[in-house]
């Protein structure tokens, strides 16, 4: 998804952006917050990110993180 990348880049460039999000403890607040900052997503695209965040990870995924590799599921 390459608005995924784009927040990503917005989260990493810009502080009070990323503090918004962070403080964001709704579906429906973080989308209030993309929306403000001008990105174009709706609810199900807030809470298809959600869902895959919340899935167990996988056991590459687990040697990423016991290997030291910083892993991002979601920004």
């Amino acid at each position: 998804m390459e608005i995924l990348k784009q927040i990503k880049k917005n989260v990493q460039e810009d502080a009070a952006f990323s503090a918004s999000l962070k403080a964001a403890k709704t579906p429906e607040e973080v989308l209030k917050v993309l929306l403000a900052a001008g990105f174009q997503v709706t609810m199900e695209d807030v809470l298809a990110v959600a869902k895959a965040a919340a899935a167990p990870l996988s056991d590459e995924d687990l040697g990423k993180v016991a290997g030291g590799e910083l892993f991002w599921k979601w920004f």
